[in-house]
């Protein structure tokens, strides 16, 4: 490719088997660097044969993490930028930096493609592909983003909290964590959504959330919280990114106690001076048991909410509370 050079860092070593047998291991770090100057005129996907200048890729195979760092000056339109997209056949590319897979360095910050205008570095896990392509999408592309891509057998674990702020956030009818966020009033003739939604260009990194209830009586297995026979539309939990909204609990509505225990074990009850008076918290990990959080990024405007439509007015407290971090 014009404009582009390849070269390999080599280092050898020798793993002793036994006395007799020794292995030695080729740990080759691939590097390429070069200068996008143009957008590539294929979709995100067709690109066995991109637009020259449009791009810089880098061979992957037997790789584990693919380091880019763009410098440079250089802007695109909205809508577009500069992606990454890999490959395992060598013709049939997809896009790899999907929410939560792509990293920012400098902030630890997960994001969907190289923002625009952006110089910095960023860093993917590749194991398994053959080809890692850093690919400028759409049109409105100006001055000269200079690529360097390095791939290297190394793995990294990646931490997957974001920096930031340390921050919790009721859901509630406002929308920006303030509000009443007690959720136990009658909502069985006009449904509530209560969310969070962070501010425009933060991102919000969900490492958990949870569930507050609370009432005068004992629990039954049945009911919910206190309330006898437990509801009749239940609760929903639901995420929005990017447009697209998707259901944390796989459609299923939870009308009953122990419903919640379908979905982590971690659900305690307390009980306090009188016997009849419960708490039961719902606590999800959502970092610890998906591997990643979840991200609502404010400037596409995503949320994370609550449905409700019956009446709760029975319960003392009802509150859902999202944990993680405000970037």
């Amino acid at each position: 490719m014009a404009l582009a050079k390849k070269y390999t860092v080599n280092t050898d070593y020798s793993i002793s088997l036994d006395h007799q047998n020794a292995s030695a291991v080729s740990m080759v770090d691939v590097i390429d660097t070069g200068i996008i100057t143009t957008s590539n005129e294929n979709t995100v996907k067709a690109t066995s044969n991109p637009t020259q200048g449009s791009y810089v890729e880098v061979d992957a195979t037997g790789k584990g993490t693919v380091t880019i760092q763009v410098a440079g000056v250089w802007a695109c339109a909205p809508n577009a930028g500069i992606f990454v997209v890999g490959t395992v056949d060598g013709s049939n590319w997809i896009l790899l930096a999907a929410p939560d897979r792509l990293i920012k360095i400098s902030s630890l910050a997960y994001c969907s493609q190289i923002e625009n205008g952006l110089t910095d570095i960023w860093q993917l896990q590749v194991a398994g592909l053959s080809i890692v392509r850093v690919i400028a999408i759409g049109a409105g592309f100006t001055g000269a983003a200079q690529i360097a891509v390095r791939a290297t057998v190394a793995t990294r674990d990646i931490q997957s909290d974001a920096a930031g702020t340390p921050a919790i956030r009721f859901l509630t009818s406002v929308g920006d964590g303030t509000g009443v966020y007690n959720l136990n009033g009658n909502y069985a003739t006009t449904p509530l959504q209560a969310f969070y939604r962070p501010p425009p260009a933060k991102k919000f990194y969900i490492n958990s959330f949870s569930i507050q209830i609370s009432d005068n009586t004992a629990f039954n297995q049945l009911d919910y919280g206190g309330i006898t026979n437990g509801l009749t539309n239940g609760v929903g939990l639901s995420m929005q990114a990017n447009g697209i909204t998707a259901d944390f609990l796989n459609g299923i509505k939870i009308r009953k106690n122990y419903e919640w225990f379908s979905f982590t074990p971690a659900v305690p009850l307390s009980t306090f001076a009188n016997v009849q008076n419960q708490t039961m918290v719902v606590n999800i990990q959502v970092a610890e048991h998906f591997g990643l959080p979840l991200v609502l990024n404010g400037t596409t405007q995503d949320k994370f909410f609550v449905t409700l439509n019956d009446d709760l007015t029975g319960l003392v407290s009802h509150t859902f509370l999202l944990r993680g971090r405000l970037v």
